[in-house]
């Protein structure tokens, strides 16, 4: 999962302040201790029939919580006879990475990650706000970050704080802000259509930090917003994090 950079095409965005330089402002009591959105990480399948609901509750969750809501194609159910359109083996190596993390002895759709803090089914709509009110109130203090996007370049200022351990990797991430409905030809959707949030097209770690200030500058992705997560490395908890368009 380490530098590389995945590129399919395009999809949505809800919630989680998409302004051109953005930190997202919280309501109050929504963010974490440091008042950055939840990063909320959902790993599905047009293939999955349990993903309907799932997606439908990450919208709900987003529509009313100052979250940064990221939705993952997976391609492992592929073999049911329906090629998954957003679908990436790298978004499937970032489900396994989290799921060596957890101690998981495999990997399933639909999954919610909740912050690189919680893992769980991702349509257990009770769960997960249960888990983004632990996130917020037990993740340290974090780094300040914003990034915003400048032609053809993404400027990210990262501010000083304590390292946890190793140093943590910047994760660049491109996705589609708003919405996407597909039509699914075959495996337990045929003949529905699916429906995704902010689904990610492109991931590059593109960084590290070590708990300096930090200026860093790298290629726009070629989606419609974009997200830099601070986290730590091998599936950690995310320490930053900031979204723009």
């Amino acid at each position: 999962m380490r530098d590389v950079l995945v590129s399919l095409t395009a999809v949505l965005g809800l919630g989680a302040g998409l302004a051109g330089l953005s930190a997202a402002p919280a309501a109050a009591g929504d963010a974490t201790a440091h008042g950055r959105p939840v990063v909320l990480e959902l790993f599905v399948s047009q293939n999955c029939a349990a993903c309907m609901h799932a997606n439908t509750a990450l919208a709900e969750i987003a529509a009313t919580r100052d979250v940064l809501p990221l939705t993952y194609d997976v391609d492992y159910w592929d073999y049911l006879g329906w090629r998954d359109t957003l679908a990436h083996p790298e978004f499937t190596a970032r489900q396994r990475e989290y799921a060596d993390r957890f101690g998981q002895a495999r990997v399933y759709t639909p999954q919610m990650v909740v912050d690189g803090r919680e893992a769980g089914p991702g349509g257990d709509g009770v769960r997960i706000e249960s888990e983004i009110k632990s996130c917020q109130k037990n993740a340290a203090r974090t780094p300040e970050l914003k990034a915003r996007r400048e032609g053809v370049q993404v400027a990210i200022e990262i501010g000083a704080g304590p390292a946890q351990g190793e140093a943590a990797d910047i994760w660049l991430i491109g996705f589609e802000p708003g919405e996407i409905r597909t039509k699914v030809g075959a495996g337990e959707n045929e003949g529905r259509e699916f429906t995704v949030t902010n689904p990610v097209r492109q991931v590059s770690r593109i960084g590290a930090w070590t708990g300096e200030a930090a200026e860093i500058r790298a290629d726009a992705p070629d989606t419609g917003g974009f997200a830099v997560l601070v986290q730590n490395p091998d599936g950690g908890p995310i320490l930053a994090a900031a979204s723009g368009h």
